[in-house]
């Protein structure tokens, strides 16, 4: 009886049910669409077991920016010192940003979007799911690297990219050719994530870390 009232209802007036249905379609899609983007925001980098624990160290300099805050520190070489100093800093990682925007994996080129020469503590302060490689040890030697599942793809199709040799290319930014050895692979880091690196690595040259880098804090 209900159902009958209310297609009579629609066809009596066809237009304006029309208009009627449209707008509230697109106002639920829009409220919908609203949830999605704020369920998002609010969860960016909550997948990290200990993202409330974690602080991004920043500088305030007068002189550089009109004294607002800067994320990329430089020269955060004294991170560590302050790290054994500070007994409420748990640990820390730095993460240098790979230049230059290419690999070379012999004589082919590869194209990377963002990419971090980092501390060999970056699993402790951070989660990311490997598809192989132990968590524990894999960052322990200078160039050793862990690619992202799509980069892997990428780069060695279906081959196993564990022991394989990437070369950082000399040229504007480095003098010379630097190896890495592909020690794991870890899932692409989720949307909500502030970076989404192809590669990570231990630095070739441990002065990679004495330049610009964003310095993580894991606080107690």
């Amino acid at each position: 009886m209900i159902l009958k009232f209310a297609i009579r209802n629609l066809l009596k007036r066809p237009f304006l049910n029309l208009i009627k249905i449209t707008g509230l379609s697109l106002a639920l899609s829009g409220i919908l669409l609203i949830i999605l983007f704020l369920k998002s925001e609010v969860t960016y980098d909550r997948f990290h077991k200990k993202s409330d624990r974690i602080y991004r160290l920043t500088t305030i300099d007068q002189s550089f920016i009109a004294g607002k805050q800067f994320a990329r520190v430089y020269n955060p070489a004294f991170v560590p010192a302050m790290a054994g100093y500070f007994p409420e800093v748990e640990n820390y990682v730095r993460l240098a940003p790979v230049r230059g925007g290419v690999m070379k994996h012999g004589e082919n080129y590869i194209i990377i979007n963002q990419a971090f020469e980092c501390d060999s503590t970056f699993f402790d302060v951070f989660d990311a799911e490997l598809i192989s490689g132990n968590p524990g040890t894999i960052l322990n030697g200078p160039g050793s690297m862990v690619i992202s599942e799509s980069f892997a793809k990428r780069t060695f199709g279906d081959s196993d990219p564990s022991g394989q040799i990437l070369t950082l290319p000399a040229g504007q930014y480095y003098g010379k050719n630097l190896d890495f050895t592909v020690k794991g692979v870890m899932k692409d880091f989720p949307r909500n994530s502030h970076f989404h690196p192809d590669f990570i690595a231990t630095p070739v040259d441990r002065s990679s870390l004495e330049f610009w880098a964003w310095s993580y804090l894991l606080l107690t």
